[in-house]
C-alpha cells in the first residue's frame, strides 16, 4: 500500500510511467526528473518533498541533487561504486562524499532497516 503523499507524487506522473518503478530522482531547478523502469517525467516538486514522499527507507541520497532507489543503491554497493551510481546504459548519477558513506552503509548492513540482497537474487545488469 502506497502512502498518500506517494501517490500525490505519482499522480503528477505521465500516465505510461505512473506505476512503474521509481529507480532514482534528480533536482533540476524547481523540479524533479523523476527516472524510472518505464521512463522519466520532470515534475514540479522539490527533492527533499519528493524523497519524503517515497520513504525513508526507499532509498539513498547519494548526492545533493541525487536519489537512488533501494534497488540501486543495492547494486551500487556490491559493485563498489565510487563514481557514480549507474540507472541506465545512458546515466550515470555522481555520489557525493557523504553518499559513498551510506553506500558503503548499505554495502555493510550498517544502515538502520537495510539489508542486502542474498547474492543468489536476480539483479539486472
Amino acid at each position: 500500500p502506497r502512502s498518500h503523499s506517494e501517490q500525490a507524487l505519482r499522480a503528477k506522473l505521465p500516465i505510461g510511467i505512473r506505476n512503474a518503478t521509481i529507480l532514482a530522482l534528480s533536482a533540476e531547478d524547481h523540479y524533479v526528473r523523476v527516472r524510472t523502469d518505464r521512463g522519466e517525467a520532470l515534475i514540479l516538486m522539490n527533492l527533499a518533498a519528493a524523497i519524503a514522499a517515497l520513504g525513508e527507507e526507499a532509498g539513498v541520497r547519494v548526492h545533493r541533487s541525487h536519489w537512488v532507489s533501494r534497488q540501486l543503491a543495492e547494486k551500487a554497493s556490491m559493485r563498489g561504486c565510487r563514481r557514480g551510481v549507474r540507472v541506465d546504459d545512458d546515466t550515470v548519477l555522481p555520489v557525493s562524499r557523504s553518499g559513498r558513506k551510506l553506500l558503503n552503509e548499505v554495502w555493510t548492513g550498517k544502515l538502520p532497516g537495510w539489508s542486502l540482497l542474498e547474492p543468489s537474487d536476480e539483479l539486472s545488469s
